[in-house]
């Protein structure tokens, strides 16, 4: 199957990535910085680089895939994180509902301070 994840060099993103691809599953990880995900490329997975912003790369991005995982990122230099959240959010639904991904899980990290 194919799946397409977000955040996926992340705490929770991460460890399903790796789980996917030891399953045998294609798996496109979705990023801004390439670096970051280097040790998934390394395992297998293919990249996406682009801005969750963007809903023509997020189209693009979820063609054809079997399943999404969506993680919304911590915006810390956002000025308005819970904004900037609705509006990914509001992306994400229109880029599936443009594919006509059936199995989407979503989850947020919306937090209000950063982590010490």
């Amino acid at each position: 199957m194919k799946f397409v994840v977000t955040g996926a060099a992340g705490h929770v993103s991460k460890p399903l990535t790796e789980h996917l691809l030891e399953k045998g599953h294609n798996v496109t990880v979705v990023g801004r910085n390439p670096k970051n995900l280097e040790g998934l490329v390394s395992l297998g997975a293919e990249t996406a680089i682009g801005d969750m912003g963007d809903v023509q790369f997020l189209t693009e991005t979820f063609k054809e895939a079997d399943g999404l995982y969506l993680m919304l990122p911590p915006m810390w230099d956002s000025d308005d994180q819970k904004k900037q959240s609705v509006q990914y959010a509001k992306n994400f639904s229109t880029a599936i509902r443009a594919t006509g991904v059936k199995n989407v899980v979503f989850l947020s990290s919306l937090r209000r301070t950063p982590p010490r």
